[in-house]
């Protein structure tokens, strides 16, 4: 018969063979190594269970608040918040705020014209004003209507071209998410040519607002510019034939474009936000052709 290894034979007057086994140092669940042994405790963390039968046999009602906090609180569960709120951000107004009204006719000599414009002109000025101090308290002393005109020139300009060449990406730099729907309608696969020519008078600032939306210091700003210039524009279908436009005549344009920016963030760009349309500019329609059945 083998003898086990940690084992002490014993023999007696009788003869007889005892085999004792003696205890060993280690064990068959335990390390043979008695360094880390501080460690291999820390290895086991307590966990203090919940009181399944207390959930059992209540049910979510049962339990009140001061029960419930309690329970959170000794779980160390944050609360919930009672209210449902999500953040918002608006980027843009979804209007223009108190629009300007441009002359029916620039050269009238109404007596009547003559006589409305030191009442009205003298409110709008008292709130463009107001409207310009809003706006260097966010951009500094140093902004000028004078030389801010002659800069929207430039984003005019960019964004037509960015327009043009159908860069939805970094279109978005020079014209607003109101805008976008308004300039893009009706053009999809279409081919336009527009050059900007020259100017028949400078930029001029004519109008300046502020306003407040949703809570008081979320403050937004609107310029509306007058652009008299010489420009070229050519529509052209999928198929490539003109249905507005002309790619060599000339045409006079006047209009009054509306610049915004959010003064509230720290970021914010002067863009392109709405169009004052000038009573007697109707727009031509965009000839569409289909295609009859037989």
């Amino acid at each position: 018969m083998p003898i086990p290894r940690r084992s002490r034979v014993i023999c007696d007057n009788s003869h007889v063979v005892s085999i004792l086994p003696i205890r060993s140092k280690y064990w068959h669940n335990r390390a043979r190594d008695d360094r880390f042994r501080r460690e291999r405790k820390w290895k086991t963390w307590p966990i203090e269970l919940p009181d399944f039968e207390q959930f059992r046999n209540k049910t979510k009602d049962d339990f009140s608040p001061d029960e419930v906090r309690s329970q959170m609180k000794r779980s160390g569960v944050a609360p919930a918040n009672p209210w449902n709120e999500r953040e918002i951000y608006q980027p843009c107004t979804m209007s223009t705020i108190e629009p300007y009204s441009p002359p029916e006719d620039e050269k009238s000599t109404s007596l009547m014209d003559k006589f409305k414009t030191p009442v009205t002109g003298g409110k709008a000025f008292i709130k463009q004003r107001r409207a310009l101090s809003t706006i260097r308290d966010f951009e500094g002393d140093e902004f000028d209507l004078t030389n801010f005109a002659r800069s929207s020139k430039e984003l005019y300009i960019r964004a037509h071209d960015l327009l043009v060449a159908e860069d939805t990406d970094k279109i978005f730099d020079y014209v607003t998410e109101h805008c976008w729907p308004l300039m893009a309608a009706g053009l999809k696969k279409h081919t336009i040519i527009w050059k900007y020519l020259d100017d028949i008078e400078e930029p001029t600032a004519v109008h300046v607002r502020t306003g407040e939306v949703t809570s008081k210091g979320n403050t937004y700003a609107q310029i509306t510019v007058r652009f008299h210039s010489k420009q070229i524009m050519a529509v052209y279908d999928r198929h490539g034939r003109l249905i507005l436009g002309s790619p060599t005549d000339v045409k006079e344009v006047l209009e009054y474009i509306v610049f915004e920016k959010y003064l509230a963030n720290e970021y914010g760009l002067w863009r392109i936000h709405d169009r004052i349309r000038v009573s007697d500019d109707v727009p031509e329609p965009i000839q569409t052709r289909v295609r009859l059945p037989n």
